[in-house]
Protein backbone atom coordinates (compact mmCIF):
# COMPACT_ATOMS: atom_id res chain seq x y z
CA UNK A 1 0.00 0.00 0.00
CA UNK A 2 1.16 3.42 -1.15
CA UNK A 3 2.26 5.77 1.43
CA UNK A 4 -0.10 8.48 2.04
CA UNK A 5 1.09 11.35 2.52
CA UNK A 6 -1.45 14.47 2.51
CA UNK A 7 -4.75 14.54 2.90
CA UNK A 8 -7.05 17.30 2.32
CA UNK A 9 -10.41 16.88 3.18
CA UNK A 10 -11.75 13.58 5.00
CA UNK A 11 -13.59 13.12 8.11
CA UNK A 12 -11.73 12.71 11.35
CA UNK A 13 -13.51 8.76 11.16
CA UNK A 14 -11.45 8.58 8.00
CA UNK A 15 -8.72 10.50 9.06
CA UNK A 16 -8.92 7.61 11.56
CA UNK A 17 -8.73 4.66 8.78
CA UNK A 18 -6.01 6.30 6.98
CA UNK A 19 -3.63 7.45 10.14
CA UNK A 20 -4.29 3.10 11.20
CA UNK A 21 -2.74 2.72 7.66
CA UNK A 22 0.10 4.98 7.83
CA UNK A 23 0.69 5.13 11.53
CA UNK A 24 3.90 7.38 11.19
CA UNK A 25 1.79 10.27 10.64
CA UNK A 26 0.29 11.87 7.28
CA UNK A 27 -0.29 15.93 6.74
CA UNK A 28 -3.78 17.61 6.64
CA UNK A 29 -3.98 20.53 3.82
CA UNK A 30 -6.48 23.46 3.87
CA UNK A 31 -6.31 26.51 1.74
CA UNK A 32 -8.84 27.59 3.56
CA UNK A 33 -8.91 26.95 7.43
CA UNK A 34 -11.58 28.53 8.11
CA UNK A 35 -13.56 25.97 6.75
CA UNK A 36 -12.54 23.47 8.97
CA UNK A 37 -12.31 25.78 12.13
CA UNK A 38 -16.08 26.45 12.04
CA UNK A 39 -17.28 22.94 11.34
CA UNK A 40 -15.13 22.21 14.90
CA UNK A 41 -17.36 24.61 16.48
CA UNK A 42 -20.80 23.46 15.53
CA UNK A 43 -22.87 21.56 18.12
CA UNK A 44 -22.13 17.73 17.90
CA UNK A 45 -18.28 18.27 16.47
CA UNK A 46 -17.07 17.96 20.36
CA UNK A 47 -15.59 14.60 19.58
CA UNK A 48 -13.49 15.77 16.05
CA UNK A 49 -11.99 18.86 18.15
CA UNK A 50 -10.77 16.32 20.84
CA UNK A 51 -9.20 14.39 18.20
CA UNK A 52 -7.26 17.33 16.29
CA UNK A 53 -6.32 18.04 19.96
CA UNK A 54 -4.70 14.71 20.39
CA UNK A 55 -3.34 14.63 16.76
CA UNK A 56 -0.66 17.37 17.95
CA UNK A 57 1.72 15.35 20.12
CA UNK A 58 1.45 12.39 17.92
CA UNK A 59 2.09 10.08 20.70
CA UNK A 60 -1.29 8.76 21.93
CA UNK A 61 -3.90 5.99 20.50
CA UNK A 62 -7.29 7.07 19.53
CA UNK A 63 -10.03 4.30 19.45
CA UNK A 64 -13.38 5.22 17.11
CA UNK A 65 -16.63 2.95 17.82
CA UNK A 66 -19.24 3.23 15.21
CA UNK A 67 -22.15 1.25 14.16
CA UNK A 68 -21.32 1.29 10.75
CA UNK A 69 -17.62 1.71 10.40
CA UNK A 70 -17.29 -0.71 13.39
CA UNK A 71 -13.96 -0.25 15.99
CA UNK A 72 -10.81 1.42 14.60
CA UNK A 73 -7.99 1.92 16.62
CA UNK A 74 -5.14 4.32 15.94
CA UNK A 75 -2.40 3.80 17.86
CA UNK A 76 -0.43 7.11 17.41
CA UNK A 77 -2.60 10.10 16.28
CA UNK A 78 0.22 12.16 14.63
CA UNK A 79 -1.40 14.97 11.97
CA UNK A 80 0.04 17.97 10.91
CA UNK A 81 -1.29 20.68 9.80
CA UNK A 82 -0.79 23.47 6.96
CA UNK A 83 -2.94 25.88 5.59
CA UNK A 84 -4.19 29.50 5.14
CA UNK A 85 -6.97 31.68 6.64
CA UNK A 86 -7.69 35.18 6.10
CA UNK A 87 -6.40 37.93 8.72
CA UNK A 88 -9.58 38.90 9.56
CA UNK A 89 -10.99 34.92 9.99
CA UNK A 90 -8.64 34.64 12.59
CA UNK A 91 -9.27 37.63 14.63
CA UNK A 92 -12.28 36.22 16.01
CA UNK A 93 -10.53 32.90 17.49
CA UNK A 94 -7.78 35.26 18.87
CA UNK A 95 -10.28 37.16 20.50
CA UNK A 96 -11.75 34.07 22.04
CA UNK A 97 -9.20 33.07 23.53
CA UNK A 98 -8.35 35.78 24.80
CA UNK A 99 -11.48 35.74 26.31
CA UNK A 100 -10.48 32.33 27.96
CA UNK A 101 -13.86 31.26 26.14
CA UNK A 102 -14.97 28.00 24.59
CA UNK A 103 -12.06 28.56 22.23
CA UNK A 104 -9.32 28.69 24.72
CA UNK A 105 -8.92 24.84 24.71
CA UNK A 106 -5.31 25.15 22.60
CA UNK A 107 -6.30 24.36 19.16
CA UNK A 108 -5.38 28.10 18.25
CA UNK A 109 -2.28 27.47 20.36
CA UNK A 110 -1.04 24.06 18.18
CA UNK A 111 -0.79 26.50 15.28
CA UNK A 112 2.69 27.05 16.26
CA UNK A 113 4.46 28.81 13.19
CA UNK A 114 2.33 31.01 11.52
CA UNK A 115 3.23 34.22 8.92
CA UNK A 116 1.17 37.48 9.12
CA UNK A 117 0.68 38.91 5.79
CA UNK A 118 3.03 42.37 6.58
CA UNK A 119 2.63 45.09 4.08
CA UNK A 120 6.01 46.11 1.89
CA UNK A 121 4.81 49.40 0.94
CA UNK A 122 5.40 50.39 -2.51
CA UNK A 123 4.56 47.67 -5.09
CA UNK A 124 7.47 45.80 -7.04
CA UNK A 125 7.02 43.99 -9.65
CA UNK A 126 9.27 40.95 -9.82
CA UNK A 127 9.53 38.33 -12.99
CA UNK A 128 12.39 35.98 -12.29
CA UNK A 129 12.94 32.02 -12.69
CA UNK A 130 12.17 30.20 -9.22
CA UNK A 131 15.30 29.95 -7.28
CA UNK A 132 16.07 26.21 -8.59
CA UNK A 133 19.17 25.34 -6.14
CA UNK A 134 16.63 26.36 -3.23
CA UNK A 135 14.15 24.15 -4.71
CA UNK A 136 16.18 21.06 -5.15
CA UNK A 137 17.91 21.49 -1.51
CA UNK A 138 14.13 21.84 0.11
CA UNK A 139 13.35 18.57 -2.24
CA UNK A 140 16.46 16.85 -0.76
CA UNK A 141 14.96 17.62 2.99
CA UNK A 142 11.48 16.45 2.51
CA UNK A 143 13.05 12.86 0.72
CA UNK A 144 15.58 12.44 3.70
CA UNK A 145 12.98 12.78 6.44
CA UNK A 146 10.11 10.84 3.85
CA UNK A 147 12.98 8.05 4.07
CA UNK A 148 13.26 7.88 8.27
CA UNK A 149 12.09 4.81 9.24
CA UNK A 150 11.13 3.51 12.59
CA UNK A 151 13.20 1.50 14.86
CA UNK A 152 10.38 -1.61 14.44
CA UNK A 153 6.92 -1.63 13.42
CA UNK A 154 5.49 -0.40 16.67
CA UNK A 155 8.27 1.90 17.61
CA UNK A 156 9.56 5.55 16.64
CA UNK A 157 13.58 5.98 17.22
CA UNK A 158 13.97 8.37 19.99
CA UNK A 159 15.95 11.48 19.22
CA UNK A 160 18.20 13.09 21.14
CA UNK A 161 20.06 16.83 21.69
CA UNK A 162 24.12 16.35 21.70
CA UNK A 163 26.11 18.10 24.48
CA UNK A 164 25.67 21.13 23.03
CA UNK A 165 22.69 21.37 21.81
CA UNK A 166 21.36 20.26 25.47
CA UNK A 167 23.04 23.33 26.93
CA UNK A 168 21.73 26.17 24.18
CA UNK A 169 17.88 24.30 25.08
CA UNK A 170 18.74 24.93 28.71
CA UNK A 171 20.00 28.29 28.01
CA UNK A 172 16.80 29.19 26.26
CA UNK A 173 14.36 27.05 28.46
CA UNK A 174 15.31 28.83 32.21
CA UNK A 175 13.87 32.34 31.26
CA UNK A 176 10.96 30.80 29.42
CA UNK A 177 10.20 28.89 32.02
CA UNK A 178 10.96 32.17 34.40
CA UNK A 179 8.09 34.31 32.45
CA UNK A 180 5.45 31.62 32.45
CA UNK A 181 5.42 30.80 36.20
CA UNK A 182 5.32 34.75 36.17
CA UNK A 183 1.80 36.77 37.61
CA UNK A 184 2.18 39.36 35.51
CA UNK A 185 1.56 37.90 32.08
CA UNK A 186 -2.00 38.07 31.16
CA UNK A 187 -4.06 35.06 31.12
CA UNK A 188 -3.94 33.46 27.39
CA UNK A 189 -0.50 33.58 27.34
CA UNK A 190 0.56 30.78 29.18
CA UNK A 191 -1.35 28.29 27.19
CA UNK A 192 -0.11 30.00 23.83
CA UNK A 193 3.69 30.22 25.35
CA UNK A 194 3.53 26.24 26.20
CA UNK A 195 3.39 25.59 22.91
CA UNK A 196 7.05 26.75 21.73
CA UNK A 197 8.52 24.23 24.57
CA UNK A 198 7.54 20.96 22.35
CA UNK A 199 7.67 23.05 18.69
CA UNK A 200 11.35 23.99 19.42
CA UNK A 201 13.08 20.56 20.19
CA UNK A 202 11.10 19.26 16.96
CA UNK A 203 12.45 22.42 14.48
CA UNK A 204 15.80 21.66 15.93
CA UNK A 205 15.66 17.74 15.42
CA UNK A 206 13.76 18.49 11.95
Amino acid sequence: MARRYIVNDATVEKLGELLQQNPWGTLSYRDELYGLLTSLDKQGQEGSRAFYLQAYDGNQGYTFDRIQRGTVHVPRVCLAMLGGIQPGRIQEYVRGTVAGGSADDGLLQRFGLTVWPDTAGDFVHVDQWPDTPAKQAAWAVFERLASLAPASETDAHVWRFDAAAQGLFVEWLVPFETEMGSYTVMYSRPNRLARPMYVLPSFIRA
